[in-house]
């Protein structure tokens, strides 16, 4: 019930108006530039899987711990409270792992979060600016300017303890939006949303 209402409430986000520039979709014929695959992974767009449009991102690594980093599209998105990043993830075959996440402002990582690959098929995900980017604290009487985020990182599951696989896996993606208007609420794959005590334990 609450995935339910999650997967509503961000197809419903695809519908409407966002800010000019947040949205990466696809849907054009090669990998749009900023989406840079690491450690001899590849990432591709492609017609195999989608949620949005026809396209989506195939993201395929050889190793645990490989990065797919992300420069958002346009300008950077300022981390306010009620914004936050949200996709789609297509997971083909179900894992204890998790997959983490970083938001990067000119290198630094100011938030981070992760998610649970346990499940098949896609999952609307998100990472809400206002529990994962701490505001600048300020002693002057004047408001911090706050923290803008100006791309992501998504690290790779590490392999199962003891396991003689090299780690090697894909994921597929659809329709990135950096201001994402929606709240989200903590589901199976990222019940940490409200909760830093869960967010700090994997």
């Amino acid at each position: 019930m609450v995935r339910t209402a999650a997967a509503a409430l961000l197809w419903a986000a695809a519908q409407v108006a966002t800010a000019p520039g947040a949205v990466e979709d696809f849907e054009v014929s090669r990998t749009p530039l900023g989406w840079a695959a690491g450690a001899g992974g590849r990432a591709s767009v492609t017609s195999v899987r989608f949620k949005s449009g026809g396209h989506s991102l195939c993201w395929t690594w050889p190793q645990p711990h490989a990065a797919l980093t992300v420069a958002a599209p346009g300008t950077s998105v300022r981390a306010s409270a009620g914004r936050s990043l949200g996709f789609w993830l297509y997971n083909e075959q179900a894992r204890e792992q998790v997959l983490r996440l970083e938001l990067l402002c000119d290198g630094k990582v100011v938030g981070r979060c992760w998610y649970a690959l346990n499940f098949t098929g896609w999952r609307p995900l998100g990472a809400p600016y206002a529990q994962l980017c701490p505001q600048p604290q300020t002693t002057s009487s004047r408001p911090a300017p706050g923290l803008t985020v100006d791309a992501l990182r998504l690290i790779a599951p590490a392999p199962p303890a003891g396991a003689d696989a090299p780690g090697g896996g894909r994921l597929f993606i659809d329709y990135v939006n950096f201001a994402c208007a929606d709240k989200l609420r903590p589901d199976n794959q990222q019940p940490w949303v409200g909760r830093p005590d869960i967010l700090n334990a994997a």
